[in-house]
């Protein structure tokens, strides 16, 4: 197969990058080569390199931050993204496809939990993230539309908090582990108190770019029995004060201090049957054995990265 991958210089394309073999022909096209943006520039990048399979990673994301301050920009140009590259993919005749979208898309406040993934319309996307939350419900709207009213095979992966090697660490628009990462990072260089604020009883699922690219791997391997259009990818919920003492025994730095306070989700949490089901095979990492390669990854390349 010819794979185009978009976002492929983000945090799971460039996970997925280091583990793909040369059984298929592979396109990472840059945001020079091929934007998203620009309909007429997807075409031309279709026309010359004539992918038969998508996988769509790329996306305008971040964390608490810029999904409080960026709202229009986010629902906006993910919305565009998506809309473009659904269109010039069935334009060209790719009938079959792997799209990203997010734990985000399910509701804040569900019937029950761990949310199933016919739980998406019970509800809607926190207020913290509903901008990037209701764009990604979009997406896989649409991938419904596509496969009934054209006969196409969009298969969505919904991840929960993703972390790992390539992320964004950028302190003001990064996600929760990441953030963490730099934080400790900076205030054990300069000796410094840190004070990280967060409820108490706040609980994230994570999974590792690493393992969420095997998992598209398998997902391309097994893509003729897979009879799902969105299948949850998620481990077990760890309280974010967890993960603080996670880090922090990494660093060996325990000049911190937790402050009680929550802006965001108290909890999303999500069920992983469905993907047992389908990858019953499947073991992810754990996420202290992740960080001790991760942590260690950041800080040879901080000065490369981006950290600010």
């Amino acid at each position: 197969m010819r794979i185009l991958v978009t976002g492929g210089s983000g945090t799971i394309g460039s996970n997925l990058k280091e583990i793909i073999s040369d059984k298929h022909i592979w396109f990472f096209p840059t945001s020079k080569e091929m934007n998203l943006l620009d309909e007429r520039s997807i075409e031309l990048y279709f026309i010359k390199n004539k992918p038969n399979f998508i996988i769509h990673l790329a996306a305008n994301v971040g964390g608490l931050y810029k999904n409080l301050h960026s709202k229009v920009e986010m629902f906006r140009e993910n919305i565009i993204m998506n809309e473009n590259i659904l269109n010039i993919s069935y334009k060209y005749n790719i009938k079959n496809g792997i799209f990203c979208c997010s734990t985000c898309i399910f509701p804040f406040n569900p019937p029950s939990y761990p949310m199933t993934e016919d739980m998406i319309l019970k509800g809607e996307p926190h207020p913290s993230n509903a901008s990037y939350g209701w764009a990604k419900r979009l997406l896989y709207f649409q991938i419904q539309n596509y496969n009934s009213q054209y006969g196409t095979k969009y298969i969505c992966l919904s991840p929960c908090n993703l972390y790992g090697k390539y992320d964004n660490f950028n302190l003001e628009n990064s996600h929760v582990v990441a953030a963490l990462i730099h934080k400790f990072y900076l205030a054990s260089l300069k000796n410094e108190h840190l004070e990280i604020k967060t409820s108490l009883e706040s609980k994230r699922q994570f999974i590792s770019a690493k393992d969420l690219s095997k998992i598209i791997i398998r997902t391309i391997e097994k893509f003729n029995t897979i009879h799902y259009d969105n299948i949850i990818i998620t481990d077990k919920d760890f309280l974010i004060t967890e993960l603080v003492h996670i880090i922090s025994n990494i660093f060996n730095y325990k000049n911190f201090s937790i402050i009680e306070e929550e802006i965001g989700q108290v909890k999303k949490t999500c069920s992983d049957i469905r993907m047992r089901e389908v990858f019953p095979d499947i073991q992810l990492s754990s996420l202290e054995n992740e960080l001790n390669e991760i942590i260690p990854w950041f800080i040879k390349n901080y000065n490369t990265i981006v950290r600010t």
